[in-house]
């Protein structure tokens, strides 16, 4: 019973963790799409907003998670005389719901190397751009350095894939 509780401990830090990494992602794609609103006129980047609303739906539901680890820990905790088929029950609740947040973070990360991926495509579009307009306008200054912009952040999508 006392491993029961400790692997229930375990996954509920785990959660956590996750959580904590989930919020973290969400500032870092926030400070990107604001970076790139801000630099970019003309380009519209539809997809950050569309991520940052999934991950923090994402978010919700790891936050819902994270209490209800916690809520059990308390049953575990005050109702240990409890028969051998509740724990059972328990712990397939407990597997079922871990195995539906790696399922979770696997979609997340699916969905973020999707997002990276079409910011590397931008940055290729956006050099071919940033070539045709040098050749055909006086260097617009102002116009070539948004262009370059949007190309490093090509560069730097490429870690996620």
């Amino acid at each position: 019973m006392q491993g029961l509780y400790n692997t229930t401990f375990k996954n509920l830090n785990r959660s956590q963790a996750q959580n904590t990494r989930l919020e973290v992602r969400i500032a870092e794609l926030d400070w990107s799409f604001q970076e790139y609103r801000n630099q970019n006129g003309f380009l519209e980047l539809q997809v950050s907003q569309y991520e940052n609303m999934t991950l923090r739906a994402q978010i919700n539901t790891l936050e819902t998670t994270v209490q209800d680890y916690l809520g059990r820990l308390v049953v575990l905790k005050g109702s240990r005389e409890r028969g051998d088929d509740y724990w059972q029950r328990r712990l397939r609740d407990a597997t079922r719901m871990i195995q539906d947040r790696d399922d979770y973070n696997t979609t997340l990360m699916v969905q973020v190397q999707e997002v990276a991926r079409h910011v590397r495509d931008l940055a290729v579009e956006a050099e071919a751009l940033r070539s045709f307009v040098a050749l055909e306008m006086d260097k617009t200054p102002r116009f070539l350095q948004l262009l370059e912009a949007i190309e490093e952040l090509g560069v730097r999508a490429g870690a996620y894939l």
